[in-house]
């Protein structure tokens, strides 16, 4: 399997706690119809005994032109949050599971909280949306190994490296998002998509201290050595401009995270405007 490149977006802007208002910023935004649902998986009863369902319910739908088609933007885990607030901790040893499916919910409870997907193309692709990151989710088809050898590469005439560089930073600027983390989802910086749904800073303090090495599994130390010595987080400004340029100093030194806050691009883009 391929390690694909994932594209975090920081800090964006929507009114995250009004589905509402989110699926109008949306459907403004991308200039698409939007139909908002929510997906409900499980229900309890008064006994607080669970069972598991998964269907639908339509909330309603915002047009922002005149086609027929509209894109799907799902409200997740509103049920599971509101089924936390109702049971404390002490509880879940006296909850009763209808069936083996319905005892997924406290495992539920435990992963990261994606608040909304949207499902943006009839291929089965999908941004995530979390509090204040967004998974951008930018097809990258030639897969990590080919992006960060493009990198290395440093060509900034490379019509491939640029454009898609260009798709992230035209996604990341629709949701307002100011800075990306670019990492694989694979290795031990798949970690890094573990803590989506923390504060943007804390996702970057987390990235820049590097603290998914210590926290992944490794076959052995050498393996975790060689990586802490080699592995780098580069700003890809800064990398492009020469500041950096020392970083991929060494044969064996590889890109581990790429940083990007897009500051050459909005001066091209502030250019252009005038």
């Amino acid at each position: 399997m391929g390690w694909d490149v994932v594209q975090i977006g920081l800090r964006h802007n929507l009114p995250i706690d009004d589905p509402i208002a989110t699926a109008k910023e949306i459907a403004t935004r991308m200039k698409q119809n939007i139909q908002l649902v929510a997906r409900e998986f499980y229900t309890p009863d008064s006994k607080k005994n669970f069972t598991k369902h998964c269907y639908a319910i339509e909330l309603g739908t915002f047009k922002v032109n005149e086609s027929d088609k509209s894109l799907r933007l799902t409200v997740l885990n509103c049920q599971i949050n509101q089924q936390q607030d109702q049971i404390v901790v002490e509880d879940l040893k006296n909850i009763q599971f209808v069936d083996k499916c319905a005892g997924f919910l406290v495992n539920d409870w435990e992963r990261p909280i994606v608040l909304y997907e949207l499902d943006y193309n009839d291929e089965g692709d999908y941004m995530q949306f979390f509090r204040e990151c967004i998974n951008l989710d930018i097809c990258v088809n030639e897969r990590w190994w080919t992006w960060i050898t493009k990198i290395h590469e440093k060509d900034l005439e490379d019509n491939w490296l640029w454009n898609c560089r260009k798709r992230i930073y035209d996604r990341a600027k629709m949701f307002g998002c100011n800075e990306v983390i670019i990492c694989s989802d694979q290795g031990s910086t798949w970690l890094i998509c573990e803590y989506l749904d923390k504060s943007a800073d804390e996702l970057v303090a987390y990235t820049k201290a590097r603290r998914y090495i210590d926290e992944s599994v490794w076959d052995d130390e050498k393996e975790k050595e060689e990586w802490i010595t080699h592995g780098k987080l580069i700003l890809f400004s800064e990398y492009f401009s020469g500041t950096s340029a020392e970083l991929l100093s060494y044969e064996e030194d590889f890109v581990e995270v790429v940083l990007d806050d897009f500051k050459d691009l909005e001066s091209l883009d502030d250019a252009n405007e005038e």
